[in-house]
């Protein structure tokens, strides 16, 4: 959570969309009952700062660094999936990562893409084609 550059205000809509996963885990029925969620923040207890009701939630760091979060997201998956499948480490995982952040401006350039200005669906398409060449 960071304050907004031109407004000053801070942005909710992550905390909003928790409170709405967590209310609908706990009051929903069925399907909603068995939902899992993976909370990450940058630091210990920054959180409760902002958002004191959270307090009873796992929340795992990252400390800003982006090899600790998919790390974390990795075990949280691995650990939701109940041993269906393997999944790769999350060391692997961060240097597959690397390579294709790394790749993406040329990957975009070669299909007439800003890789500074691309959609959601665009950056979809571009994992896609980076996969299947980077088996």
């Amino acid at each position: 959570m960071t304050l907004d550059r031109k407004s000053g205000l801070p942005r909710l809509n992550m905390s909003f969309e928790l409170g709405l996963f967590l209310a609908s885990k706990n009051f929903g029925s069925g399907k909603q009952k068995l939902k899992n969620a993976l909370v990450l923040d940058r630091s210990g207890h920054r959180y409760q700062k902002a958002l004191s009701d959270i307090s009873g939630q796992d929340i795992a760091l990252h400390n800003g660094s982006s090899k600790k979060a998919i790390c974390e997201v990795r075990d949280w998956l691995d650990t939701c999936q109940g041993g269906t499948y393997s999944l790769p480490g999350g060391d692997h995982i961060y240097a597959r990562f690397r390579k294709f952040s790394k790749q993406l401006p040329s990957a975009s350039a070669a299909i007439h893409l800003n890789a500074n200005k691309l959609t959601f669906s665009d950056i979809c398409r571009a994992i896609e084609s980076w996969l299947k060449d980077n088996a």
